[in-house]
């Protein structure tokens, strides 16, 4: 809502949340401060009412009230002070977000939303943004250069990040809620117009009323603390409204002819008021911080005009001109630092149009003919961009013609790269045209038995789809798919015929599933030398049946005997030194087996060896190796099982030796 943003600015003190956003109108404060120095100089003293005589002496009770007050202001002033001071130290111990990665600053977005107003992390959000798009710009061109080197397309690049997502969700969050505040404030503001509206009704009802003079002054000046309590207004409303106000305060001073002794004590107490706001005036402009310095003055002018009354007449222009001259020496810095401002604006105007100008120039060089050499030319573009946007602020008069001829110089730029990237999209979909044709060939193919004519031809249309080059994105998978799928099914089925098994290895498989079927029916003797006996005369008749290429059934073999190893009253160690003894006399015709087994048995050795060196290598650091010690006690444990596993794979080469 502008015109509730631009109204905050300027009731500073009515709503103390306003202040947290400030920074969202400093350019309606820019623009109009000429026309605010004009009003705060031009402000006057409010009418004092005429001097009457009445017998009705002062209140003391109301004299106390008062004073309370009129104390009351200049502690809010001194308040706000602090909480400048307060702010900015906060300010300074504002986290490093450049030092944080996305995981981090999204925990920080997050827990700036759980815990802090939202009226005051719009500096913090703007620094985290800030940092995470920087980092997640570094990670996308990261993960984008790493897919080129791996060889694929840049055009088929796709990344997703989940801390993005999260990020995004945050960010949509803090509008969200940031919206709901601002309406929150609107609302506000229209309940106190509501309110002031009943407190003017108030007053006009003041005088038709039958009651002693003090209460009636009493009851004017619980209204008037009511209406300086109840804060701001929608500024389209103010000037009316304080104007209706004030008549009405004019009319009950008429109606009330205060006595000369309550007037002189209502002066007293105005005058230390205006004392205390001229004193606040000359320390404003001592301050270094110019645009605080300057919203505050705004308020005491708001408090000297609104709130604090009138003071005897042989006073007043002497106080008006302590506090104009004040204020001059204040509008007078400011002007100063804006003087300065406009300087450093017409310097960022220059480097904005030194950038405009480069990119005009990248407009006029040849048009890229390909992909790479496009993304080149973005990237230069993207830098520019970011350039421009980095520079600064310009004169005001110049932003609209600055900004349209960067948006021109972009459009020229992105005219060039769409009519190219439509062009590559139009390939692409002839390219898509050219692999359906394949894929078509493909499916027409797959169930064919001419398996010499046939291999040859599918091998060649996979090599004519590597050469076709890339379609559309969205439909990439898709028709690599059903190629893949018609080719695959096709080899599958020749690899199948190849590896199809003849008669006699039919007959020997046969052969071998009743032999192990009848095998896991075996009853064993119950001693463990004939129990042994049994099992290795069992193993001699099945390696008698004959040899498969397939190992499926020999190993189902294996698990059946180890089953009866297992029920053999045998020592674990004693079972797995027969049951290797056993699958010796499996492998003993395949001389190439038996070579790569005694390899495999010296490097579980050696590798075991090794690890039993470390582990006692590592008890060596312990200052504390006694076993109570947890860390100690691991060590002994794996210690342990590999000198138990050494010990088996020795006695396993010992066995083979014997073989």
């Amino acid at each position: 809502t502008q015109q509730l943003r631009t109204m905050l600015d300027h009731t500073t003190n009515d709503l103390p949340e306003a202040n947290e956003q400030a920074e969202v109108s400093r350019k309606e404060r820019d623009n109009n401060s000429e026309s605010s120095k004009q009003n705060l100089v031009s402000s006057k003293e409010e009418t004092t009412p005429s001097e009457e005589n009445l017998s009705t002496k002062p209140n003391e009770k109301t004299d106390e009230a008062h004073k309370q007050a009129i104390s009351k202001v200049v502690s809010s002033l001194k308040k706000e002070a602090i909480k400048d001071t307060s702010n900015k130290a906060e300010k300074d111990t504002t986290p490093e977000y450049s030092n944080m990665d996305m995981d981090r600053l999204v925990v920080e977005f997050k827990k700036l939303l759980k815990t802090d107003k939202i009226s005051s992390i719009k500096t913090d959000v703007e620094a985290i943004q800030k940092q995470f798009y920087k980092k997640y710009k570094a990670l996308l061109q990261e993960k984008k250069q790493a897919f080129i080197d791996s060889g694929e397309n840049e055009i088929d690049f796709y990344f997703h990040n989940e801390h993005k997502k999260q990020f995004n969700r945050l960010y949509s969050d803090y509008k969200e809620k940031r919206n709901a505040y601002y309406k929150n404030i609107e609302q506000q503001l229209k309940d106190n117009y509501a309110k002031k509206l009943a407190i003017i009704e108030s007053l006009k009802e003041l005088i038709n009323v039958e009651e002693s003079i003090n209460t009636t002054y009493k009851h004017f000046k619980e209204l008037q603390q009511r209406w300086k309590s109840i804060g701001a207004v929608p500024n389209t409303y103010h000037s009316n409204l304080w104007h209706t106000y004030q008549h009405h305060v004019e009319r009950f001073y008429d109606f009330l002819h205060l006595n000369r002794d309550l007037r002189d004590l209502d002066f007293k107490h105005n005058l230390e008021a205006k004392e205390k706001l001229i004193a606040r005036a000359h320390a404003l402009s001592q301050t270094s911080n110019i645009n605080k310095a300057f919203r505050e003055l705004q308020a005491l002018h708001r408090i000297w005009k609104e709130e604090v009354g009138p003071v005897a007449p042989e006073k007043r222009e002497e106080l008006w001109e302590r506090f104009s001259n004040a204020t001059k020496i204040l509008h007078d810095k400011r002007q100063e630092y804006i003087k300065n401002q406009d300087q450093i604006h017409q310097a960022n105007l220059l480097k904005k149009q030194e950038i405009i100008i480069q990119i005009q120039n990248l407009n006029t060089q040849e048009t890229p003919t390909s992909h790479n050499a496009w993304q080149k030319k973005i990237k230069v573009i993207e830098a520019f961009r970011e350039d421009f946007y980095n520079a600064g602020r310009v004169p005001q008069n110049k932003n609209e013609e600055i900004w349209t001829s960067f948006k021109e110089a972009i459009k020229t730029f992105n005219k060039k790269k769409n009519q190219y990237y439509g062009n590559l999209k139009k390939q692409q979909h002839e390219n898509l045209s050219k692999k359906r044709e394949l894929v078509a060939l493909a499916n027409s193919l797959k169930d064919s038995e001419d398996w010499e004519n046939t291999t040859k031809t599918m091998k060649q249309i996979q090599q004519d789809w590597k050469k076709i080059g890339h379609v559309p994105r969205k439909l990439s998978d898709l028709v690599w798919g059903e190629f893949k799928g018609a080719c695959n099914h096709y080899f599958d089925r020749l690899h199948a015929q190849k590896n199809s098994i003849s008669q006699e290895e039919q007959a020997i498989l046969d052969n071998k599933k009743a032999f192990l079927a009848e095998f896991k029916t075996l009853k064993l003797n119950g001693t463990p030398e004939k129990d042994i006996t049994l099992l290795k005369q069992k193993t001699a008749e099945w390696n008698a049946l004959g040899q498969l290429s397939s190992k499926t059934i020999e190993r189902d073999f294996e698990g059946v005997l180890a089953s009866f190893l297992k029920k053999a009253d045998l020592s674990p160690d004693k079972a797995t030194i027969i049951q290797y003894e056993i699958r010796l006399n499996n492998i003993a015709q395949n001389d190439t087996t038996l070579k790569k087994e005694y390899s495999f048995l010296v490097k579980k050795i050696d590798e075991t060896k090794g690890k039993i060196n470390q582990l006692e290598n590592n008890l060596q650091f312990f200052s504390n190796n006694s076993e109570k010690n947890p860390l100690v006690k691991e060590v002994y444990k794996n210690l342990a099982h590999h000198k138990q596993s050494l010990s088996i794979w020795k006695a396993k080469l010992e066995a083979y030796r014997r073989f």
